[in-house]
């Protein structure tokens, strides 16, 4: 993945826009636990995830710019290039929800805008497995080059 030095130097660059991604998708999340009648029944209703969803969007916006700024090592760039991904998709999906919300209000279709948040969220969910393997690959070949170099 690169010299040790940078492939280290890259993750602490990362991690930060990485953690915060998890903690705005947790936010929206947030809108899961209470349905309409605020029973806690996993199923959110269109007003408090698009609520949610606008909290969430501008500042996941926000990080993309700066995550942007980010140059990855010439080997980690896929690697960059899927967390990049995730982001974008995130956005897709909270945009589609403030959507859904509008169209619900306006008392049109909005059941497969609804469909679609739910298409995209999964794609993301697949890729934070896929970025997850991939992390387990990165760390262990830098466990392996520090046990390498160590006397």
């Amino acid at each position: 993945f690169g010299s040790a030095a940078d492939v280290q130097a890259h993750l602490q660059n990362i991690g930060p826009h990485v953690q915060r991604i998890s903690e705005l998708q947790a936010l929206y999340e947030t809108a899961l636990a209470t349905g309409a009648d605020d029973s806690v029944d996993r199923r959110g209703t269109g007003r408090n995830l698009a609520t949610k969803a606008a909290d969430a969007k501008p500042q996941l916006q926000e990080l993309l710019v700066t995550f942007d700024t980010i140059e990855p090592p010439p080997l980690l760039a896929p690697f960059h290039r899927d967390v990049r991904k995730l982001i974008n998709l995130r956005l897709d999906a909270y945009g589609k929800t403030i959507k859904g919300w509008d169209a619900e209000l306006a008392g049109g279709e909005h059941e497969a805008i609804y469909g679609e948040v739910e298409k995209t969220l999964a794609e993301a969910n697949q890729l934070i497995q896929a970025l997850n393997e991939q992390m387990v690959q990165i760390t262990t070949s830098l466990a392996s080059a520090a046990s390498a170099t160590s006397p």
